[in-house]
């Protein structure tokens, strides 16, 4: 590798370690320059050294653990483990990277019957096989488990442990025919029930459509999840207005006062005494 000017004067002060720039060493990784000066404010990647006009500089070091942080992200471990890995012993290593192993391994499982599940599912529509209503169901709820993990998987690794949400993906993938279209009515009456109360102009928390509101609320959250708490329930209403892929959804069917209004009334039922 050529070195620049700069880049030989750091050489020889190093003793013989390629230095490089910031900007050299977010071009040779493929790290944005935003993301190693994050990675130097949380303690993850310190540079070598810094000039005295602010410049960083990183030398072998610094790459070699640069490599690691990028091993460890690729398998979705979140910066503060990653950080842990990197400070530890290797027994301690083994073992974390043992644990990501296993959760892989499921992941692995989980993937390859979606794949099977999709494939029979062409077949069917191609009119090559036949398939029962329980496998067309099981089918779908491999592809929409997916695709809430695609969309909200960042979200969800952020706010719950791992053991929640596997909870939640089992509970997902054992509901039945029959408890997926009890979980649509419910969604169904909610929706009703918070139109006609914006139709009559209620906004007493305490009327007993609002309480109305609530339970149907309540009943398709321990439907689709088996976490319930009153927490969690208001933990989900205010992800819904904060977060716009939410927001959009519940606006195709009511409108965004009832859905502040919802969440009104969640909180006064949940929090009660």
């Amino acid at each position: 590798m050529t070195l620049t000017q700069r880049q030989a004067i750091y050489y020889l002060l190093k003793g013989g370690n390629t230095v490089y720039s910031i900007t050299e060493l977010a071009k040779l990784s493929g790290v944005t320059t935003r993301t190693l000066r994050y990675y130097d404010s949380i303690d993850l990647l310190k540079p070598a050294s810094i000039a005295e006009n602010g410049y960083r500089f990183y030398d072998d070091k610094e790459l070699d653990l640069l490599q690691q942080i990028l091993f460890y992200k690729q398998f979705n471990f979140p910066l503060d483990e990653i950080k842990l890995l990197i400070s530890t012993d290797t027994t301690q290593v083994v073992d974390s990277l043992s644990k990501h192993f296993d959760k892989l391994v499921t992941q692995k499982e989980q993937l390859e019957t979606l794949i099977h599940s999709l494939d029979q599912t062409i077949h069917y529509y191609k009119g090559e096989i036949t398939m029962t209503n329980e496998e067309k169901f099981t089918a779908f709820k491999q592809q929409q488990l997916q695709d809430n993990k695609k969309i909200y998987g960042e979200e969800l690794q952020q706010n719950y442990d791992e053991e929640t949400i596997e909870q939640y993906n089992n509970n997902w993938m054992n509901l039945s025919e029959e408890d997926y279209s009890k979980l649509k009515k419910v969604e169904e009456t909610l929706f009703i029930q918070l139109n006609d109360l914006e139709k009559q102009s209620i906004t007493d928390v305490t009327h007993p459509l609002a309480k109305d509101a609530f339970l149907s609320h309540k009943e398709w959250l321990s439907l689709a999840s088996p976490i319930y708490s009153p927490d969690y329930h208001r933990q989900m209403l205010d992800m819904y207005l904060a977060d716009d892929r939410f927001t959009k959804y519940y606006t195709k069917h009511i409108s965004k006062n009832s859905l502040i209004f919802l969440k009104e009334i969640v909180y006064y039922y949940t929090l009660i005494k």
